[in-house]
């Protein structure tokens, strides 16, 4: 397995340290950046010119925003990280809506580099933007912690999935998610049949490996994508922020080694980036370079 380490000459390290520490402050308060987490997400899905839009699966309620197509050849869907899952490493928090969108901050850097054929699609994670009790359905804390990756998580996003390809009239699917997104968007690749593709971004890709080496509680009832035989055919590739203490290379790497087939030679270090800062600069640094 060979990890290949990419320069990035966007961001100095003196600008990245300002910029986390700014982020780290803000973040401190009680509430999502810049007030509520929908307002957040709407201006930076607005200002991709990005649509928001809902859809229900059945048990969940998922909200996304995507580009203005009509129709596409292409799909490339982009899920959301578990967002504020927790308010503290034991107590779980009471709403998962990200203080920070990572996910469509990701999703907004493909939309601002428009294709005629393929649409861009974010979808956030169940029980988060949550507006009424109409949107509650199965929602309960189990679904942002011990169940997070539960059968009918994956589910939900296969009907989702289904509905988006039919809407847009897709042949093929790109699968990106970031963090526990990743976590989603790998599982859901493997029950993905035709034209499919995943890309992940800070992903937990083998649980086993990830609640040994951050003495985590296991995520019981969830699924594990390195027990998915099915990701060996899959074209992919997985980006490991180099300071990354949260989601480590050897989480990857485990991964890598129970998959095998086309996991092999998939992983890439993103330098000066940790769990939650500057995946977005990564991603526009390299992206027009796709």
């Amino acid at each position: 397995m060979q990890v290949i380490r990419f320069k990035n000459e966007s961001l100095s390290a003196t600008g990245r340290a300002i910029l986390c520490a700014a982020l780290l402050l803000i973040a401190g308060c009680a509430g999502p950046l810049f007030g509520d987490g929908l307002d957040l997400a709407r201006d930076v899905g607005t200002r991709a010119g990005m649509t928001e839009f809902r859809i229900d699966t059945g048990d969940f309620v998922l909200t996304g925003f995507r580009t203005n197509h009509q129709a596409a050849r292409k799909l490339a869907l982009y899920i959301e990280g578990d967002g504020y899952a927790y308010a503290s490493r034991t107590q779980p928090s009471t709403d998962p809506t990200p203080k920070d969108p990572v996910g469509l901050r990701l999703a907004a850097v493909a939309a601002q580099h428009p294709h005629p054929d393929i649409a861009v699609v974010y979808l956030a994670r169940p029980c988060q933007y949550l507006r009424g009790d109409g949107d509650q359905k199965r929602c309960n804390v189990l679904y942002w912690t011990l169940h997070r990756f539960a059968p009918e998580v994956v589910a939900a996003y296969q009907t989702a999935l289904s509905t988006l390809m039919r809407q847009f009239g897709a042949s093929s699917v790109d699968l990106y998610g970031y963090s526990g997104g990743g976590t989603v968007a790998a599982l859901l690749a493997g029950a993905t049949e035709g034209e499919v593709r995943l890309t992940t971004f800070a992903a937990v890709l083998d649980l086993d490996t990830w609640v040994s080496v951050r003495r985590l509680t296991p995520l019981s009832g969830s699924l594990n994508p390195a027990e998915t035989p099915s990701l060996a055919d899959i074209p992919q590739t997985h980006y490991i922020g180099q300071d990354d203490d949260r989601v480590p290379l050897e989480i990857a790497q485990s991964y890598v080694r129970r998959i095998g087939g086309l996991a092999e030679n998939s992983l890439f270090y993103a330098p000066d980036v940790d769990h939650d800062c500057c995946w977005d600069r990564f991603w526009e640094s390299g992206y027009a370079k796709q």
